[in-house]
């Protein structure tokens, strides 16, 4: 053949599995690694990793785990269900998790884990995420958002909320990049920023974003960028990446 390579790109812990009966023969599998280095329980899967304070904290199953830098873990405690995606979000004392029925808060001073129990607090509770030291978790599969009280992740409002309105939309992930909330929809993303205001600190600061995000999970942040499997009105997928603008597409066709 002319084209020995259709694609020469490199993946990372993704290997090539072959497959004779295969309709394509071949697939790419995903592998975190090569070493195991620790086992939390004998059963269960693993849901989220969260860096916070020099710690690692894992999710598995319905579990909550602390590790230090040795690897030594603590329980912490348990959520309400044992499969889906976990939100995880920190300010500068509290960790937030939330599983898409209820929202648990670790204090780390204070060393206590206990569930929210604030009758205002969003109800199932898909993603959370912090700016300006306010907890913000979306309403379900609902274009509303809650936030929480200055530094008070267990403290909640029912006239602190705000939506995305753009377009009839659905909230499906929040991040936060260089001072700017992303509410990312199934079709479109809104950036907001913290505006000071008395009635509702935060404000949209730009025009909708034409990529929505395909996957909660897909959705992360890491060295100045925000990278996402996006998905646009016309039903086209791609891998996306921001710096706080018009997002960009980085990924090949072999990929999409």
């Amino acid at each position: 053949s002319e084209f020995p390579e259709f694609d020469p790109s490199e993946t990372v812990n993704e290997y090539a599995v072959q497959d004779p009966n295969g309709k394509n023969g071949r697939a790419l599998y995903p592998s975190p690694g090569t070493l195991r280095a620790k086992t939390l329980q004998n059963s269960g899967v693993g849901r989220r990793l969260h860096f916070f304070d020099n710690s690692m904290y894992a999710v598995v199953s319905e579990n909550l785990y602390r590790l230090d830098s040795t690897l030594n873990s603590a329980f912490l405690g348990s959520l309400s269900s044992q499969s889906g995606y976990i939100g995880i979000a920190n300010n500068n004392t509290q960790l937030v998790v939330v599983d898409g029925v209820s929202g648990w808060l670790w204090d780390k001073d204070a060393e206590t884990y206990s569930q929210i129990t604030d009758s205002d607090f969003p109800s199932s509770p898909q993603d959370v995420a912090v700016l300006a030291d306010r907890f913000i978790v979306n309403y379900g599969t609902t274009n509303k958002l809650g936030y929480s009280a200055l530094g008070n992740g267990s403290s909640w409002s029912a006239l602190d909320t705000f939506a995305m309105t753009t377009y009839p939309d659905v909230v499906v992930a929040l991040r936060t990049l260089n001072g700017r909330l992303f509410v990312m929809g199934q079709r479109s993303t809104e950036t907001w920023y913290d505006a000071g205001s008395a009635d509702i600190p935060f404000r949209r600061d730009n025009p909708s974003i034409e990529f929505g995000c395909a996957a909660t999970g897909s959705a992360v942040k890491g060295m100045g960028f925000l990278l996402w499997l996006s998905r646009t009105t016309n039903g086209v997928w791609a891998v996306v990446l921001t710096t706080g603008g018009k997002p960009v597409q980085v990924s090949s066709a072999a990929i999409d």
